[in-house]
């Protein structure tokens, strides 16, 4: 059963089209690359149940493992990745946090700009502890994206933002955005079993390269 306090930052596109019409996927989302051989980490609601998962750039994918409590999904792209991000499980309140927004150019995806918050709680509102609760206003294709520190490290996937009402009866404040996100412990708990980071190179991130390993992710349902 879906809260009506929370909304998911998925971009649908379930729309009739003619036959004139290029084909276009039913839902994009976002995610990033922890591995180089094509380990991808995006949210669980942006391709459940899809039955082809393409990542832009980067060919079809195939889910491996989810957590639909904690809306996370672990993905396989058929081929390698130049580009991956490590993690920072030490996120605590107040540190400065940023996620890559990527937007549609032509029939390609450009990384149009970073969006900074701050984590205002280590946990979720319902005391859940898996969760980072930050302020950034996401929109639409964002859910699945890294939150990252100011080194590049990724401290969380988002996964949800409070409707404006919810986020107004929780902060008392009628501007302040309320987003949440898998923090990096749960994460590299999940991804444990199939994937061993230890063995990975830490490749150096900075704000120049923001957005780098991240990715688009499509639900296609023809």
């Amino acid at each position: 059963m879906r809260c009506p306090w929370l909304t998911i930052v998925f971009s649908l596109s379930l729309m009739c089209a003619s036959a004139a019409e290029s084909p276009a996927p039913a839902g994009i989302g976002s995610g990033f690359a922890i591995h180089p051989d094509g380990w991808v980490l995006t949210a669980a609601h942006v391709v459940g149940g899809c039955p082809r998962i393409n990542i832009v750039g980067s060919g079809t994918a195939q889910e491996v493992a989810a957590d639909r409590k904690l809306d996370i999904a672990l993905l396989k792209v058929s081929q390698p990745v130049t580009h991956w991000l490590a993690f920072n499980a030490d996120a605590e309140r107040g540190d400065p946090v940023r996620v890559s927004r990527l937007q549609a150019a032509g029939t390609e995806w450009q990384r149009a700009m970073a969006i900074s918050a701050i984590v205002t709680a280590t946990r979720r509102h319902d005391g859940d502890r898996r969760y980072l609760q930050f302020d950034a206003s996401l929109r639409a294709g964002e859910s699945g994206a890294p939150v990252v520190d100011v080194d590049g490290d990724v401290v969380g996937l988002v996964v949800a933002r409070l409707t404006p009402g919810a986020a107004y009866r929780l902060t008392g404040n009628p501007r302040q955005a309320v987003a949440y996100a898998v923090d990096a412990d749960a994460l590299l708990e999940f991804v444990s079993p199939w994937v061993a980071l230890s063995e990975v190179a830490t490749q150096s991130v900075n704000s120049a390269r923001i957005g780098h390993g991240q990715v688009v992710v499509e639900c296609w349902y023809e």
